[in-house]
């Protein structure tokens, strides 16, 4: 019996090219959809966090909004008070509460009411003030924070360092709030892209903190019931003859982009410029924006105001 004869031989050079094309075949399959994986991931983040900071300052705006003009149990013309050390200038004044809503335009030097320096030219800003619940039986004043002593008949303001004002009582006490709310570029963290930054008053000072990044535009429509029946009859923006005591809602527009680049965006089809519709309530309605690595996203709200015409009044008061 003669034993088996066994012959070792290697692949062929067609063999060898035939499985070398179908590894490179399968290889460019496997990274290809690695590519379109990772582009798909990246989009969606930047969405996501475009979504995020758009919704957020949304949010802060609506809350401080809903509030615009609340100072308990009187108006706001019926409140007085002290000043700050370095003040706003007109309505944006601190302690000049009759003046609760104003807008302004930001001038070309990134100055607005004589406290902003670091504006983005012919943008919004947009001043706020009321009032919020101060639980005084259980609570103490905080010595960095200004309040409202108010009777039925009128308000004095106090920072809460100098203790209660004498001679309110029977009253009650309100913390109050002032903020103005403006687009900037170039602090720590609004650079490259702008920010939505808020000056808020702490300790008798107006301290300045950003609060969503990427907000490029605030637009502002102002809805007036001009015959008092308490219906909105039309939106238009705010000037020197507004009367807001009869505003009753604020229709705000934002264009928001993201903080970061897409380095897979934009499409290769895509080119030229992006025109942004904000409406009249922008200083510049139609934007127009340079296709390049960063999303955008137009987000917009209606936001009713009750405070302007509705004053508590405490029972026995």
């Amino acid at each position: 019996m003669k034993p088996l004869s066994i012959k070792n031989s290697g692949l062929s050079l067609v063999e060898m090219m035939v499985a070398m094309t179908l590894s490179l075949v399968l290889i460019a399959g496997v990274i290809s959809l690695f590519v379109s994986s990772k582009k798909s991931y990246t989009e969606s983040e930047h969405f996501a966090r475009l979504q995020e900071n758009a919704l957020y300052a949304m949010f802060t705006l609506e809350r401080d909004l809903r509030m615009a003009g609340f100072f308990g149990w009187v108006r706001g013309s019926e409140v007085t008070g002290s000043k700050v050390d370095v003040d706003c200038t007109g309505v944006a004044s601190a302690y000049q509460t009759a003046d609760f809503l104003a807008v302004e335009k930001v001038a070309k030097d990134g100055t607005a009411f004589g406290c902003i320096k670091d504006g983005e030219p012919d943008t919004n800003v947009l001043v706020i003030k009321h009032t919020i619940s101060f639980d005084e039986d259980n609570e103490t004043e905080e010595i960095n924070k200004t309040y409202i002593r108010t009777t039925r008949t009128y308000g004095r303001l106090y920072d809460g360092k100098d203790g209660r004002p004498a001679g309110m009582s029977p009253g009650k006490s309100w913390e109050y709030q002032a903020s103005i709310y403006y687009i900037r570029t170039g602090s720590l963290f609004c650079t490259p892209v702008p920010c939505l930054s808020r000056m808020s008053l702490q300790n008798s000072s107006w301290v300045t903190e950003d609060l969503a990044v990427g907000v490029e535009r605030m637009a502002l429509l102002f809805g007036v019931d001009s015959d008092g029946d308490g219906d909105i009859d039309s939106f238009a923006p705010a000037n020197k003859d507004t009367d807001w005591l009869s505003v009753g809602a604020v229709r705000v527009t934002l264009l928001v982009s993201d903080q970061d680049e897409d380095p897979f965006y934009p499409p290769k089809d895509m080119e030229g410029k992006i025109q942004y519709n904000l409406g009249a309530g922008d200083p510049k309605p139609d934007i127009q924006r340079n296709v390049d690595k960063y999303h955008r996203t137009v987000i917009s709200t209606t936001i009713g105001l009750r405070n302007p015409q509705f004053v508590v009044r405490e029972a026995g008061i």
